[in-house]
């Protein structure tokens, strides 16, 4: 194996490429019940209380992957270039695997 456990820490003796270090990372948050979300390049969400915020910084729009019935504040889950999206959290950050 190339990775080791020692209580809360892990240790990859390698260079993974982004692929495994993608299903590692999904499956360390799920043993630590971390929810995450798969977000296009460019897009960084922040959860500030009860509101989460999406921010796209590429030079494109994007669409976070977010539960159809997700209430927004500002904007939408499709972010324009440079733009925001303001949204309730509640249970609209699923977990992906």
């Amino acid at each position: 194996g190339i990775v080791y456990r020692y209580g809360h820490a892990r240790y990859v003796a390698g260079w993974p490429d982004e692929q495994l270090l993608s299903q590692l990372l999904a499956k360390i948050a799920v043993e630590a019940d971390i929810e995450t979300l798969n977000l296009p390049e460019g897009v960084r969400v922040r959860k500030a209380g009860k509101m989460c915020f999406g921010f796209n910084y590429f030079n494109e729009a994007r669409t976070i992957p977010l539960a159809p019935d997700t209430k927004f504040i500002i904007g939408e889950a499709s972010i324009p270039p440079a733009g925001v999206s303001v949204w309730w959290a509640s249970e609209n950050l699923p977990t992906q695997t």
